[in-house]
């Protein structure tokens, strides 16, 4: 007889999404309890719906009751002694303030992000600002050999030996966190440590050979990364976003440009123009994982880098219509992860290019006119 298998082939391995999204679970940072994934679930679902308000050009859903329970399971993960659930929510709280715009990053996050890397500056004025759910986590006696923690600002029932749980990624992403509270204060020292991470492991050539999907910590980083770039992009040299007015106010009274130092000065337009051809192509590889929910966010700071803001050149606006048009071919294909909401972002983001203008020939710019116009009378 035939010397074929007897036993049929197993089953395709299908990953598990956190319902309603993207997400799948094996991308969460690991070591984690299920409530704090349903905390996940919870804020995740918030931004979409926030995302899908921007997108129909319409006014933000209210975000005041996920902060709220953010903050309810942070405290438990805190009286539980839970630190890798606590570490993850209070990431996931300052990331949903942070995407939309409803509140800043909580001050226990600021001295975890100090205690993993004790360089950050913790002499800045307005190093942490206030937060009725999670301040006053004041130290108490180390519960396992009586060492009172008194010089240290590690919140109760943690230890400083908690600390090895913290990924590498992870530090980065605190690290990154914390700047976004005093981007002004530390713009130096943000922009030189995006280089950093840049360098790392950013290149176009590194990520062309990377096989492994991102896990969701470093999505978030990406996000941070733009989010620093495009804000301290805005203040070294003020220019008003695409679809906005300029108000009598505020033309009359001018922010005063961000001084930076010459080689953070460097850095930064090195970076401007390099995140946006490196966000497009973690979309394309988020893409063929159909990971939408991540795409949508990701292209949020997309559009506030100045290579979008300002106007984009041939090559940026062919790389918007060429995600917006991969997106809408895979709902029309299968459908599979694609909302309506996923489409109507990425035709949002076509909708407000803005093509850069033509660069003035130099003898217009002496003064002279060109020869087409010389002959016009």
């Amino acid at each position: 007889m035939g010397a074929g298998p007897s036993r049929p082939p197993p089953p395709p391995r299908v990953a598990m999404k956190l319902a309603g999204t993207t997400i799948q679970i094996q991308h969460l940072p690991p070591l984690i309890r299920a409530q704090t994934k349903e905390g996940i679930l919870g804020a995740v679902l918030a931004r979409n719906r926030f995302l899908s308000s921007e997108a129909r050009g319409s006014s933000s859903s209210a975000t005041t009751e996920t902060h709220n329970k953010l903050s309810a399971s942070i405290a438990r993960a805190h009286r539980d002694g839970c630190f890798r659930d606590y570490l993850v929510l209070l990431v996931e709280k300052s990331m949903f303030g942070l995407c939309t715009r409803s509140g800043v990053v909580p001050g226990p996050l600021l001295e975890l992000a100090r205690m993993v890397n004790p360089f950050l500056d913790r002499d800045r004025e307005g190093a942490a600002p206030s937060d009725p759910d999670l301040s006053a986590l004041q130290p108490l006696p180390d519960g396992r050999d009586g060492a009172p923690l008194q010089t240290s600002p590690y919140p109760t029932t943690f230890r400083v030996t908690d600390l090895e749980l913290v990924t590498g990624e992870e530090k980065d992403l605190l690290v990154l966190l914390y700047y976004t509270h005093d981007m002004d204060g530390c713009a130096d020292e943000a922009i030189d440590f995006i280089s950093t991470i840049a360098d790392r492991g950013l290149k176009e050539d590194t990520l062309a050979r990377r096989r492994e999907p991102f896990t969701e910590t470093e999505i978030y980083t990406f996000w941070a990364m733009s989010y620093i770039t495009s804000h301290l992009a805005s203040r070294s040299s003020p220019s008003p976003s695409v679809g906005t007015t300029t108000t009598t106010t505020a033309a009359a009274n001018p922010p005063q440009p961000l001084k930076l130092a010459p080689q953070a000065a460097n850095q930064l337009r090195a970076e401007s123009q390099t995140q946006v051809h490196r966000l497009f192509t973690i979309c394309d590889m988020l893409l063929h994982d159909h990971r939408l929910d991540q795409i949508c966010l990701l292209q949020q700071q997309l559009q506030q880098l100045p290579p979008l803001r300002r106007g984009a050149d041939q090559v940026t606006v062919a790389r918007v219509h060429s995600l917006a048009r991969q997106m809408r071919k895979r709902s029309n294909s299968d459908g599979r992860d694609v909302k309506v909401w996923h489409i109507a972002y990425a035709d949002s983001l076509v909708a407000g290019l803005r093509p850069a203008k033509p660069r003035l020939r130099w003898r217009r710019v002496l003064g002279f006119a060109a020869p087409a116009e010389a002959g016009g009378g």
